[in-house]
């Protein structure tokens, strides 16, 4: 890839209307493929969106990737790991996220993505904020004001004593944040950007939005129907040394597999030039029968129809030929015999 959504951004006016709408349509996409095996990347940003010349896109830094099926199936008496600060950068977090709720849902990857469009609009980030208090602070001054269902739905302990100490500013739309006018643009943006998860957009519904229905196109959406589970549960922790050894072994068992690729490719390749360079002897051919059901003899070459074959000439040419890699084009090495001038 030729570069990040992070650096197309900073350079202003690159990216058209038509760039940004097929970008989402691409993310939508991915996003997908990756909730349809219960996985969740926690960690979507402009820099981990790779981009071409052509606009392809390719979802980069899987480091924070977790499985929904693995949290469900936690050790009983073991506590799950709480959602910390340490996921995703700051200003692409969702609320669930900054106020350390104990419930994982897809609706992390949805606001994220939400952010990404915006600052695609936007030309920088919706919410630069400078601390985890600065960024609820901003995310609440231009979201809806959340209800007290939705506070409790993401199970957060500070929630309720952030929000009461929090101080009441007014409300900035978001169309105040992005100067560009367009509808479909911010109407997908608010459905994503809302406190509680669950009334977010599925990524189903963001590929039906009018501002990628263009794009949308089922056939180019694949979606697993297992789902994913990670070699490393979170609830495991292991030691540097341990971790070391697992990522040895896991570099040694894709070298020998890339091996054994290699080593039947290059089989099959001789396999094929034997058959190709077989001596016409030893090749299968099909017997003719003659009218009373016999093999008929071949009848012997006369010697007067060799007589004329220069065999020296055409042994020196096969050595020039096979001693020189370039071969002039006015030369014609086709010929199967030659003969005396």
């Amino acid at each position: 890839m030729d570069t990040d959504l992070h650096n197309v951004i900073k350079r202003g006016t690159i990216l058209k209307d038509i760039h940004r709408r097929y970008i989402m349509c691409q993310l939508f996409r991915a996003v997908r493929f990756l909730h349809s095996g219960n996985v969740l990347h926690r960690d979507l940003k402009p820099s981990n969106v790779l981009l071409n010349t052509e606009c392809r896109v390719k979802l980069a830094d899987f480091g924070l990737a977790r499985s929904l099926s693995q949290i469900e199936d936690y050790p009983e008496g073991q506590n799950m790991p709480e959602l910390t600060e340490y996921v995703a950068t700051r200003w692409y977090r969702s609320p669930e996220i900054l106020l350390s709720a104990k419930r994982y849902t897809k609706g992390v990857d949805m606001w994220s993505l939400g952010c990404i469009l915006g600052e695609m609009l936007r030309g920088k980030p919706l919410f630069p904020g400078t601390s985890t208090i600065n960024q609820i602070e901003r995310i609440m001054e231009t979201i809806v004001k959340p209800s007290e269902a939705d506070i409790k739905s993401i199970d957060s302990p500070y929630a309720e004593p952030i929000f009461i100490r929090m101080p009441q500013k007014p409300r900035r739309p978001l169309g105040t944040l992005i100067e560009q006018n367009d509808k479909e643009a911010l109407d997908l943006i608010e459905k994503l950007l809302i406190f509680a998860p669950y009334k977010r957009l599925k990524v189903d519904e963001c590929l039906c939005h009018p501002y990628v229905h263009q794009f949308h196109s089922p056939v180019d959406e694949p979606a697993l129907t297992y789902d994913v589970m990670l070699p490393l549960p979170d609830h495991i922790q292991l030691s540097v040394d341990d971790y070391r050894t697992k990522l040895y072994e896991l570099i040694t068992m894709n070298k020998t597999n890339i091996k054994k690729v290699r080593r039947k490719k290059q089989d099959d390749r001789l396999l094929e030039t034997s058959k190709i360079c077989e001596p016409p002897s030893h090749r299968s051919t099909t017997k003719r029968l003659g009218a009373d059901g016999s093999t008929p003899k071949q009848a012997p070459i006369a010697e007067s129809e060799c007589s004329d074959v220069d065999y020296d000439t055409a042994r020196s040419t096969r050595r020039f030929r096979s001693s020189n890699s370039r071969v002039p084009q006015n030369c014609n090495f086709n010929c199967r015999r030659y003969y005396k001038g």
